[in-house]
C-alpha cells in the first residue's frame, strides 16, 4: 500500500487480544509492522525474494501475514499480473 496504515472497521463485536472491540469501530493496521514481524519472518529487515518462491504466504491480505498489495475494497486492482 502507498501508505503504512491502513484504516477498517469492525462490522461485529470481536475480542483481539483480550481486548473487546464493539461493532463499527475503526482500527489501523500497522502494514509495515506486519511485514517485518520477526515472528513470520527471518531476517525481516533484509529483501530476500527468494522467500517468497513457493511460499505458503498469503499475499492478498487474506491472513495478515503480508499486505503489499492492500486488501479488501481496495486492494491492488492489478495483483493478478503480479503473480
Amino acid at each position: 500500500p502507498p501508505v503504512p496504515i491502513v484504516t477498517r472497521k469492525t462490522m461485529t463485536h470481536v475480542n483481539i487480544q483480550g481486548y473487546d472491540i464493539p461493532p463499527e469501530t475503526a482500527i489501523q493496521l500497522n502494514v509495515w509492522t506486519i511485514g517485518r514481524d520477526p515472528k513470520h519472518w527471518t531476517d525481516p529487515e533484509d529483501y530476500i525474494p527468494e522467500r517468497f518462491t513457493n511460499s505458503s504466504i498469503d499475499f492478498r491480505g487474506h491472513n495478515y501475514n503480508l499486505l503489499p498489495f492492500g486488501s479488501g475494497r481496495r486492494i491492488c486492482p492489478a495483483i493478478s499480473m503480479s503473480t
